[in-house]
C-alpha cells in the first residue's frame, strides 16, 4: 500500500473509500493513524472495482486490529468521543467558550442515548440513528438537535480516519429547520388606537 495525496485528478464516487483517478482507474483510499491509505484496485469497471473494494476494505481491517496495528476495531463511541475532544482541545483556533459548548452538546447526546458510549462504533446501524434523531427531535430544540447530530457526525468521523468504520451509519439523520421567531403585528384598529392614546398623552403633558 502506498500513501498518495489527492489531486485534481481524482474524483470521488457515490461508494465510500471508492475513488476514481481521471484515466478512469479505480482506487481504494482507507484511514490507519490519522494517514491516508491509497491502493489502485487495477481496474476500470466500477463493478470489480467495488468488489476489489471490499476484499481491500476486510484487510484493511484485519491489519488495524490485529494487535500489531494503529486501533482497535472494537472502539467504543465513548473512545471516539474522547480523541474528538482531544482534537478540539489542540486547535487554538476554537475559543474556549465554544469548545465547552461543545462538550455540553456531547454529554446531553450521551444522556439521550442510553449506553451509546459503551457502544462499539461498527454496532452503531442506520436505524439506531434514526431512532434516536426521531426521539431527541421531540425533546431539544431545533438549534441543539441540529448540534448534537452535528457532534455525532464528528465522532464518527474520527472512526472512519481511524479505519474502523468505513460507512456513515449518520447520513440519515437529517437537519431540523430552525424557524425565526415571528413578529406578532397589531391589528389596524388597535395600532390606530395606540396612536391616539400616544397624541392625548403628548397634548397632556404641554
Amino acid at each position: 500500500m502506498k500513501l498518495r495525496k489527492p489531486t485534481k485528478t481524482w474524483k470521488r464516487t457515490r461508494t465510500q473509500n471508492l475513488i476514481r483517478h481521471k484515466s478512469g482507474s479505480y482506487y481504494a483510499r482507507a484511514f490507519a493513524g490519522g494517514k491516508e491509505v491509497w491502493k489502485s484496485l487495477r481496474t476500470s469497471h466500477l463493478s470489480v472495482a467495488q468488489a476489489k473494494l471490499a476484499e481491500f476494505l476486510k484487510e484493511h481491517r484485519k491489519r488495524t486490529s490485529n494487535g500489531n496495528g494503529e486501533v482497535s476495531a472494537k472502539m467504543t463511541f465513548g473512545e471516539a468521543a474522547t480523541t474528538h475532544l482531544r482534537n478540539l482541545d489542540d486547535n487554538l483556533s476554537i475559543k474556549p467558550r465554544t469548545r465547552d459548548y461543545w462538550r455540553e452538546v456531547l454529554l446531553a447526546l450521551g444522556k439521550s442515548w442510553p449506553g451509546l458510549n459503551e457502544t462499539e462504533v461498527r454496532k452503531i446501524g442506520q436505524s439506531d440513528c434514526k431512532k434516536w434523531a426521531r426521539v431527541y427531535a421531540k425533546t431539544a430544540s431545533p438549534t441543539r438537535y441540529n448540534n448534537a447530530a452535528a457532534v455525532f457526525r464528528h465522532v464518527l468521523n474520527v472512526a472512519i480516519e481511524a479505519g474502523v468504520i468505513y460507512s456513515k451509519p449518520a447520513v440519515v439523520v437529517k437537519r431540523a429547520a430552525v424557524r425565526g421567531k415571528q413578529i406578532s403585528l397589531p391589528t389596524t384598529t388597535k395600532f390606530n388606537a395606540m396612536i391616539a392614546e400616544m397624541r392625548a398623552g403628548t397634548v397632556a403633558t404641554r
